[in-house]
């Protein structure tokens, strides 16, 4: 019997982890694609990417997604091609909610030449 509820524990540990590694996998590819928005300025996008409690803490500054599509209308005239790179540091999940710590590096390249590099930890 001490062998089945052993089991047991190991079967739920492990299917909690599967789930938090599915999760996991499941933010870092919603960030990756939600930061392709940025390259084209695709507000529609970037608001079917978010939820309405949804908050970027960056470099310091707390932005949420009003602040985040002033950004882009700002911005939609420029062409740009932006290229990201990401290193997850952290992703944890609680009930409905997820969080990500990660650090980005962002190419930006404007009318043929390199505007910007931004390394944001």
């Amino acid at each position: 019997m001490k062998l089945i509820l052993v089991f047991s524990f190991i079967l739920i540990s492990l299917s909690g982890y599967s789930q938090q590694n599915s999760d996991s996998i499941t933010i870092a590819q919603l960030i990756i694609d939600d930061y392709k928005t940025l390259g084209n300025w695709n507000i529609q996008k970037h608001i079917q990417n978010c939820t309405s409690n949804y908050t970027l803490i960056e470099d310091g500054e707390i932005l949420n997604l009003y602040d985040e599509i002033a950004y882009f209308k700002k911005n939609d005239q420029r062409k740009i091609k932006r290229t990201n790179s990401f290193r997850f540091k952290n992703i944890r999940t609680y009930d409905n909610y997820g969080y990500a710590v990660y650090t980005l590096k962002s190419d930006i390249v404007e009318n043929g030449k390199l505007n910007q590099s931004i390394h944001h930890q």
